[in-house]
């Protein structure tokens, strides 16, 4: 699709049970103020490219390729960070519309959801192919085949923070690790990762993955591995003065304080020090 706006507006009839008004692709984003659905008018907005995030009635919404949105009637929207995104839209109303919404739980509360992006080459196929005949029926169906997909992924949970913690799992050792590699890893920007993160699990990133490490450097403390130096290494950290640091303040205890509480000693040249060297 070039890069020009596209857009395809539809009269609907008061007998529909959805009414359709348009089917947008946006390359402009700087017009965000047109998403504001004070109309009477609900929205469902893909995100087809880039990046950044929505300030919707003051609350932070960040956004990525493949993320899908609803506006509901009477939200206040307006861009708060882009990078290059681009956006497709189809603006509905009428009475089975709001049954909809209803049946699939989607409310201010419940509006974002991710990794939709394989339904980007569906929604340009229909835009690019409708005439003015057709443009409500081609709307509707891109509405009402997202819809059918959301009820198949939504009861599964979020797919996206359940890949985060596999990798979490086997890598968090690994002192490179962060929500920017893991970004870079799956194809979504960091911030929005982080957001979606901290929703489903109720704590941030950073702090999972240090409690992650702190709690598997106080198995390996407990099981024997004396040397604080390697004990960080092995739980994620390359710099065993940070380390110290970051163990004190989760346990309340330094890690030569906590050895020493349970009876070991901590010294250079540790039987896993000769091992590694």
């Amino acid at each position: 699709m070039s890069s020009s706006n596209i857009c395809k507006f539809y009269t609907p009839s008061q007998a529909d049970p959805i009414l359709i008004h348009c089917f947008v692709y946006e390359s402009s984003p700087e017009k965000i103020s047109h998403f504001t659905p004070d109309l009477g008018r609900n929205k469902i907005l893909l995100v087809t490219q880039g990046s950044g995030s929505l300030r919707i009635n003051g609350q932070y919404v960040p956004y990525a390729t493949g993320s899908l949105l609803f506006l509901f009637r009477g939200d206040r929207v307006t861009l708060w960070e882009n990078e290059g995104a681009h956006f497709m839209y189809v603006d509905f109303s009428g009475q089975r519309a709001e049954e909809l919404l209803r049946r699939f739980g989607l409310s201010p509360d419940n509006r974002c959801f991710e990794g939709y992006g394989g339904m980007i080459p569906l929604w340009k196929e229909c835009l690019l192919s409708a005439s003015p005949e057709t443009i409500d029926l081609a709307a509707e169906s891109v509405l009402l085949h997202t819809l059918s997909r959301m009820r198949r992924e939504v009861p599964e949970g979020n797919g996206t923070v359940a890949a985060i913690m596999r990798i979490v799992e086997a890598e968090f050792n690994d002192h490179e690790l962060s929500i920017v590699t893991i970004g870079q890893r799956l194809s979504y920007h960091p911030k929005y990762l982080s957001h979606l993160f901290k929703k489903e699990m109720g704590v941030g990133f950073s702090e999972y993955l240090r409690d992650k490490r702190v709690n598997y450097a106080r198995t390996l403390f407990d099981h024997g591995i004396d040397s604080i130096k390697n004990v960080a290494f092995l739980s994620g950290f390359n710099d065993p003065l940070y380390f110290s640091g970051v163990f004190k303040r989760v346990t309340g205890l330094s890690p030569t304080m906590y050895l020493r509480e349970r009876g070991t000693r901590s010294y250079p040249g540790s039987r896993i020090d000769r091992i590694r060297n």
